[in-house]
């Protein structure tokens, strides 16, 4: 599907309100322009003056002004549906992607920036489904983004910068420090974003970070980045995140030796699962905790470690 700019997904939004008014093309342009140029505008091939998209809204007797706002309205219900979709990807909910998979597809997704989280998100769901081996999604994800000519951009949006940290956490991609640059750098308001400040990228681009030095840095640098993360949660008043970094605070305690807090940490990671109330991700953190702290109950462990 080709990327979409606003005139042409405007223009495109006119023509199916037409339908809906049962016109035909040649009923809704006589008068204001050819049919030719009609179609090359719903094709993209040119941007639509103002002042026709003024006309064209007033042959389908509605205000222009209000078509914008609806058409603002349905753009968002895109958006969410798109962060929808990838959170149920990477949540492994199997049946809701399932059921989202129905209505929600690269033929009903109009936004460029919708388009490349489904697309990385349905690799994502595909590769789980094993459908096809790690390094395929690797080179997915790159092409997704147009990897490496990327890295010439001299700005970013919040969707390239999400799907870019992701190829930190495969060991099949090896130019991890490119990455982790740019995202050092954004992080420092040494880069600017094309689609603004977005508190959920800048959260989970410490999270790469914290998480890149967790498996190839050093325990200091995690402990650092961890605390940047909880820092700005509780700055932003959000708990996305929230509990992945009390983790990475956690093990950088015990790498760094300082026994005496990691318990602590550990109450807060509980509490912030508790007021999420997944299930799924509370058993799923168990496991974490059994594996990384040799902790076989840790709701038994904190309540028998209580000061």
């Amino acid at each position: 599907m080709a990327e979409l700019n606003f005139s042409q997904s405007l223009a495109i939004y006119l023509d199916q309100l037409r339908v809906m008014k049962n016109m035909t093309q040649e009923e809704f342009t006589n008068g204001i322009v050819s049919m030719r140029q009609y179609r090359r505008y719903l094709r993209g091939e040119s941007d639509v003056a103002p002042y026709l998209f003024e006309q064209l809204s007033e042959r389908l007797g509605l205000n222009l002004e209000y078509l914008v706002f609806e058409f603002r309205i349905k753009t968002f219900k895109e958006i969410q549906l798109a962060n929808e979709f990838h959170n149920a990807v990477m949540n492994k909910d199997v049946k809701k992607v399932t059921k989202m998979l129905e209505t929600f597809n690269e033929t009903t997704i109009k936004n460029r920036n919708n388009l490349l989280i489904f697309k990385y998100a349905s690799s994502v769901y595909y590769y789980d489904a094993g459908m096809f081996p790690l390094s395929s999604l690797v080179e997915r994800i790159k092409s997704i983004i147009n990897y490496p000519d990327i890295l010439k951009h001299k700005a970013f949006s919040s969707t390239e910068i999400i799907i870019l940290s992701s190829l930190l956490v495969y060991n099949e991609f090896d130019e991890k420090e490119r990455i982790v640059s740019i995202l050092t750098d954004y992080i420092n308001d040494k880069i600017p974003f094309i689609s603004g400040y977005n508190k959920n990228s800048m959260l989970l681009s410490l999270y790469r970070i914290a998480d890149y030095q967790k498996r190839y840095g050093n325990p200091k640098l995690l402990l650092d980045y961890a605390q940047k993360g909880i820092q700005l949660c509780l700055n932003l008043q959000s708990i996305y995140l929230l509990e992945d970094f009390y983790m990475f605070q956690a093990l950088a305690y015990k790498l760094l030796n300082k026994q005496d807090e990691i318990y602590p940490i550990l109450c807060k990671l509980r509490c912030v699962l508790a007021l999420k109330g997944d299930e799924m991700k509370l058993k799923r953190y168990a496991s974490y905790i059994k594996r990384d702290f040799n902790i076989d109950d840790f709701d038994h462990y904190l309540k028998d470690n209580t000061r």
